[in-house]
């Protein structure tokens, strides 16, 4: 537990030295703020101890970005991932939703006069839940912070965006069943389309 918590407040931390950063950016070119739209499809990982817990996934969600610079975005994600339970003997679905806030920063590489390439590292913070999908126990909610890295291959408004997310979570486990809070760590790997406004 506190291994999380002080994980959240190093990615905190980050998060408002870019910010920070952004803004001094954007003072020096403020006409460049674009908002981008990103739906994906993916695929949740599990990893360490946490594939004793849980299988892996299809997943799918959707991505808001805003430029503050060329170099600087904000970024805003939800997704949900379809898991079951490793260790049951029926292993029973788990719907395993992802929320969080984040920072990205990149530069742009021209590939041609209309093709670029954009190779970028983000962080982030957020909240994760576990729900079995057809059993009445209560929801487990839990902090979770990430560090992820891509690439996005752009042509004018429209894209194409590699992801992969590490993320390390608080577990208290699918039912609530364990007495601390644990750290558990796993993958999100997703792409998708960009639309730029």
């Amino acid at each position: 537990m506190r291994t999380t918590f002080s994980i959240a407040r190093d990615t905190m931390v980050a998060l408002f030295t870019l910010a920070c950063a952004s803004t001094a950016a954007a003072a020096q070119d403020a006409s460049f703020g674009r908002f981008e739209v990103r739906p994906f499809v993916g695929a949740f990982i599990p990893a360490g101890s946490h594939e004793g817990s849980l299988n892996n996934g299809a997943s799918i969600g959707l991505q808001g970005a805003y430029s503050f610079s060329r170099y600087i975005a904000a970024v805003a994600t939800v997704a949900w991932a379809a898991a079951s339970e490793e260790a049951s003997f029926f292993q029973p679905d788990v719907d395993v939703y992802q929320y969080d806030i984040g920072a990205e920063t990149g530069f742009d590489k021209q590939l041609g006069t209309t093709l670029t390439l954009r190779p970028f590292l983000g962080l982030g913070i957020g909240g994760r839940a576990y729900d079995y999908t057809d059993r009445d126990t209560e929801a487990q909610y839990n902090l979770a912070g990430y560090g992820g890295a891509g690439a996005q291959l752009s042509m004018g408004r429209f894209g194409w965006r590699v992801e992969v997310r590490d993320y390390l979570s608080g577990f208290t486990g699918l039912k609530g069943e364990l007495n601390e809070r644990e750290s558990r760590n796993d993958f999100m790997i997703s792409s998708g389309l960009t639309v730029r406004f």
